[in-house]
């Protein structure tokens, strides 16, 4: 299936990839921990001004985008 993390973004079925320190997330839970607080508030700070007809459209359009080929695409995720 190939459900890479960059194939999830350039599908645009996630947002962002956010990467493990060194080691894993085991290896340094707080640093883990960190990246994950700034990468959602980041998410979240995108979001903060939009109404919520505005939100709700863009969840429609980014849903109705995921699975449609790509007119860049050669068709194969690499």
């Amino acid at each position: 299936l190939r459900l890479t993390a960059p194939a999830l973004l350039r599908l645009g079925v996630v947002d962002a990839v956010l990467l493990e320190p060194p080691g894993g997330a085991q290896a340094a839970p707080a640093d883990m921990a960190a990246t994950l607080y700034r990468g959602i508030t980041r998410a979240l700070d995108e979001q903060l001004f939009a109404s919520p007809a505005e939100l709700r459209k863009r969840r429609f359009e980014r849903f109705r985008r995921i699975g449609t080929p790509s007119l860049t695409g050669g068709g194969r995720d690499d």
